[in-house]
Order: C-alpha cells, then sequence, then structure tokens
C-alpha cells in the first residue's frame, strides 16, 4: 500500500508563534493543534471525512442510475487507497517557508528566460502558488535529504503541466535549510551527492540511473526511462495486451542490431578511487519515446561528474501509439 504522500503529495508541518503545531497541505487546508501528533491526527480525520463524502458522493451516483451502491468497494476505497499520513509524510516547514526557498534556489532561472512572456524578471514567493510536493520514488536518499517533483501554479520550471503553460513541475532537493533545483544543474547534482557522502557502489545502480537520467537529460516534456532489452519487450507486450489501436511495436532488426549495446545499469570503482555508471535510457517526447541512448558517468572522489550520451537508435520503435495533446 502506497504512503500518503506517493499518491497525495507531502504534508507540512511547523510550529507557529503561539507555540502550537500546524499541518498544512496545498489540496485540503491546514490545521493547528497545541501539540504536532494531535496536529497530525486532527488532520487524518479531516482526510477521513473528504474520503467519506466523496464516498457518499459515489453512492448517490449509483442510487441515480438504479444501481444498488457497491458498499464493499465504497469501503475498500476508504481504506485501502492509502496509508493514512505520519510523520515521515511531512516536511519540516509551512508551505510559505517552502515557496520563499523556493523562489530562493539556487539554479531556478527568471520565468522570463523560461518563458518570455512572462513579464516579472525574478520570481517572487507570493507568485509561487505549491500545488503538490511528491517524493522522486526513484532513488532513496541517504541522511537528512529529501528529493521531490514540486508542481507549482508558476511558470518557474521548464516543464509545464500541458495543456497550461501557468502550471510547470520541477525535480528540487531540499536538506532542510534550503531548495535547489536540480534539472539540467550537475553543480546541484554533485553537491547532493557530495552531501550524501556515499560511495556510490554502495547505491544501487539503477536509482543512481534513473536520478542523473532525469537531473541531466529531461528537457522540458523530453523524458528519460532506465530501460534493458527485456524492459523493452515488456512495454511493447503491455502496449498489446491493452488492445490499443496503435500500440508500441519493436522494430526488430534494429533492437537486433544493438542489442549488445543496450547495456543494464552497472557501476565499477575506477583506478583513482572514483566509479563509472553506465546504462541505456528510452528519451523522447511525451509519449514518443523512440531513442535509445547509451550513457557513460565518470564521478571523481569528490563527486564531481562528467557524462557522456551516444544515441544507439532513434527507430527503436516501428509502430507507437497516436495520441494527440
Amino acid at each position: 500500500m502506497p504512503s500518503y504522500c506517493e499518491v497525495e503529495g507531502y504534508l507540512f508541518m511547523s510550529q507557529i508563534p503561539d507555540g502550537s503545531w500546524m499541518i498544512e497541505s496545498p489540496s485540503i487546508g491546514s490545521i493547528a493543534e497545541a501539540t504536532a501528533c494531535a496536529a497530525l491526527s486532527a488532520f487524518c480525520e479531516i482526510i477521513l471525512d473528504r474520503r467519506s463524502q466523496q464516498a457518499a458522493q459515489i453512492a448517490e451516483v449509483d442510487k441515480a442510475r438504479g444501481e444498488a451502491p457497491d458498499m464493499t468497494s465504497i469501503r475498500s476505497m476508504l481504506e485501502s487507497e492509502f496509508e493514512l499520513p505520519t510523520s515521515a509524510d511531512c516536511l519540516p516547514l509551512s508551505i510559505s517557508s517552502f515557496a520563499e526557498l523556493l523562489a530562493a534556489s539556487p539554479g531556478l532561472k527568471p520565468p522570463s528566460n523560461r518563458w518570455p512572456f512572462y513579464a516579472d524578471p525574478e520570481p517572487k514567493p507570493s507568485q509561487i502558488p505549491i500545488w503538490m510536493v511528491k517524493p522522486f520514488k526513484e532513488y532513496r536518499c541517504v541522511g537528512p535529504q529529501w528529493l521531490h517533483w514540486v508542481t507549482v501554479g508558476a511558470p518557474v520550471f521548464e516543464t509545464c503541466m500541458l495543456p497550461s503553460f501557468s502550471i510547470t513541475i520541477g525535480l528540487v532537493s531540499f536538506d532542510g535549510q534550503q531548495t535547489r533545483c536540480m534539472e539540467r544543474n550537475p553543480d546541484n547534482l554533485e553537491r547532493f551527492l557530495r552531501k550524501e557522502n556515499r560511495p556510490l557502489d554502495e547505491a544501487p545502480a539503477e536509482e543512481l540511473a534513473s536520478l542523473i537520467s532525469t537531473a541531466l537529460g529531461n528537457d522540458s516534456q523530453s523524458c528519460h526511462e532506465v530501460v534493458t532489452v527485456e524492459k523493452l519487450e515488456a512495454i511493447e507486450a503491455r502496449s498489446m495486451a491493452s488492445e490499443s489501436a496503435t500500440p508500441y511495436r519493436l522494430d526488430r532488426v534494429e533492437l537486433q542490431r544493438i542489442a549488445e549495446k543496450v547495456v543494464p545499469p552497472s557501476m565499477v570503482r575506477t583506478d583513482i578511487g572514483g566509479w563509472r555508471l553506465q546504462f541505456t535510457t528510452l528519451f523522447g517526447w511525451m509519449h514518443q519515446t523512440n531513442t535509445l541512448i547509451l550513457w557513460t558517468a565518470n564521478v571523481w572522489p569528490n563527486f564531481e561528474m562528467v557524462c557522456d550520451q551516444q544515441i544507439l537508435t532513434e527507430r527503436i520503435f516501428a509502430e507507437m501509439p497516436n495520441i494527440m495533446y
């Protein structure tokens, strides 16, 4: 069962001037109690009330259709959708404080550099309404650091939530004191790994591959996915099973030509005490992911990094879904 923050995003927990504790959610609101535990318990009650109201609305729709409400499925939804939030699902600051840190993030470019029609040259906290902060599940952090997908109602990140240009999403790190924008910013990625101070060969190679390719390779709606030959075949099989009119269909001749170069994530130590990570990603715009790229990341002992990307093919699929946006 997923945690609350995986489904609905992190909550924000902070102590306010009168000594009480406040729990906030961008989508639900806030509540304050004398202790952090009491505030979290009260917030859980709000969540249960909201879910119960949603369940009641579903039941009313069923009645209007002349169908008996499926109380079993409603109860299942209430109990199994996700685990109720705990302190692990809370970030230790207020939403407004997070917005202030985000506006001052190293690596955050002025919105006018990203979107020419956006007039204000610098992002201001009041212009960054936080919509959702969800964990970057592909990498398990070590130490007091977080990696988040942050969705905001302002054009401060490069990736917009189509069809809107005013809602954007970016990968952000947070160490309890400062946020840093990670995407296409090698300095911030190196700083993040340096602060973890973990030998990279002790981290799962696939998680590191996902972090590096996402942070350094994603470009607006064009994204990387770490793959192997087996995963490519699974994408095809899953698409064919969905009975889509135009499924993902591998170009078998092309796959056979490059199969030996499609390497799974692998990490080795170098002679100078650093690391070399190799992996393969599937890359493209939205669902049009048709390019295979072989990555080689050379990391020095001080976590400075140089990445090389080699295109293996730009047509791994002979056929892809035809989706209109």
